[in-house]
């Protein structure tokens, strides 16, 4: 009787604890929806990448792609070169969620994270964060992701699943990422790996969904050592690329972003021969820079030298205008670099780039090797082997160089390594 007395107790304790804690978390919603929001904005800003309003493309193809994937799987990876625009993507993306006016996405949570950032239970202390709950609260031990979605969930009809959209950025900089949070990283996939097994076999909508984003899909898998859900280890994840421009997509990036003028000048590029012909008064575009600006950061670049006759310059493939353009891209690269660790001045950054352009020339089209990259900025004494790895990865997610196979590598525009050495002493 005693012992029946005491399960009694423990089951109304329990019940008292359960609706204590449903109480609690009824009056902290509407605070982790808010501070959710502005864990987002602060993200973006800390990367520089802001939303410029009407006149940004937004690469509707894209975002409706992720859309839909990330509605109907548990993890989603956006992938691409470096500088096409993964990261705005995201941001995008995570902004129309937030402001959609569609009751099915009104209500989810949405958070975004760097992959460096990654700890362990990182969900359980990301909600104890937006709830200003102490760092000390018993919720922030909840290692499982359950825990937490059930939390979020108690607002949230089942229909409207998946409840928490995570993305995660940058996991290709593994090469960066510590021992504890490599494992963080590999538990937090492995549980979203198992939950796109279960939406596989049981055919149901995802509790919650990961995208996280990379330059190759070969990095996304590396992560992942298990079976895969779709019962064919050949398959990749669903998965979105980020490319460079379309056609479509620079004519639209140009009407919205450069004067009337100048987009006249791109568009009439796309034009047949004979339309080219009774526009005679356009002038023509470089046809090397034409394809240059199809990529996306140096695109950017173009649009934040402002001055439309320095503009129309870099559209003659004028020699000093690229110089302008070289000079505006190689400082949003310092400034990222700078962001994620590098502690030299934009000068000294400089020196690095130009000694390696002195190694290894852009004008020749040439694949050079990691290891010459390595050598090269280490001769300069301003780095060491570490750093200059480090830089290295920093450029290649950049866009600034591309990699051909896994130690191999080029500079992307010729321009840039014709404005290092003309602007570097030797």
């Amino acid at each position: 009787m005693i012992y029946k007395t005491l399960g009694i107790k423990r089951w109304y304790v329990a019940v008292q604890q359960a609706r204590y804690e449903k109480s609690q978390l009824r009056q902290l919603i509407p605070s982790v929806a808010e501070q959710s929001s502005k864990q987002l904005e602060t993200f973006f800003t800390a990367h520089h990448i802001a939303q410029k309003g009407e006149r940004e493309l937004v690469r509707r193809t894209v975002l409706d792609t992720i859309s839909q994937l990330a509605n109907e799987h548990a993890i989603v990876v956006v992938h691409g070169l470096g500088g096409g625009g993964k990261t705005a993507a995201l941001w995008h993306w995570t902004k129309e969620l937030l402001t959609s006016a569609d009751p099915q996405q009104q209500g989810r949570y949405v958070a975004i994270m760097a992959a460096e950032d990654i700890q362990a239970g990182c969900l359980a202390n990301l909600f104890c964060d937006w709830a200003h709950l102490p760092s000390q609260h018993v919720w922030r031990d909840q290692a499982s992701p359950e825990y937490i979605l059930e939390h979020l969930s108690m607002e949230i009809s089942r229909s409207k699943h998946p409840i928490l959209y995570l993305s995660i950025d940058a996991i290709d900089e593994e090469q960066e990422i510590q021992a504890l949070t490599r494992t963080a990283i590999t538990d937090l996939l492995g549980w979203f790996w198992k939950e796109e097994s279960e939406v596989q076999r049981m055919k149901r909508l995802p509790q919650a969904t990961i995208v996280i984003t990379c330059r190759e899909m070969k990095i996304a898998n590396r992560w992942l050592h298990l079976n895969s859900p779709f019962g064919d280890t050949e398959k990749d994840l669903p998965n979105v690329e980020v490319t460079d421009f379309l056609p479509e997509e620079l004519l639209e990036a140009a009407r919205l972003g450069l004067p009337k003028e100048l987009s006249a000048r791109i568009e009439s590029m796309f034009q047949s021969p004979i339309l080219q012909k009774t526009n005679p008064f356009i002038r023509p575009v470089d046809e090397e820079i034409l394809e240059a600006l199809r990529h996306p950061a140096l695109w950017g670049s173009l649009l934040a030298l402002g001055d439309p006759n320095v503009q129309s310059c870099v559209l003659d493939g004028n020699p000093d205008a690229l110089h302008e353009l070289a000079k505006k891209i190689t400082h949003w690269f310092y400034c990222k670099a700078q962001r994620r660790g590098q502690q030299l001045e934009d000068s000294e950054l400089k020196a690095i780039l130009a000694a390696i352009e002195r190694e290894c020339r852009a004008e020749n089209l040439i694949w050079h090797s990691r290891a010459q990259w390595i050598k090269a900025a280490c001769s300069t004494q301003l780095t060491v082997e570490g750093r200059a790895e480090k830089l290295y990865n920093e450029a290649l997610s950049a866009g600034l160089i591309v990699r051909g196979d896994l130690n191999s590598w080029r500079w992307r525009h010729q321009f840039i390594g014709d404005y290092l050495m003309a602007s570097s002493p030797r």
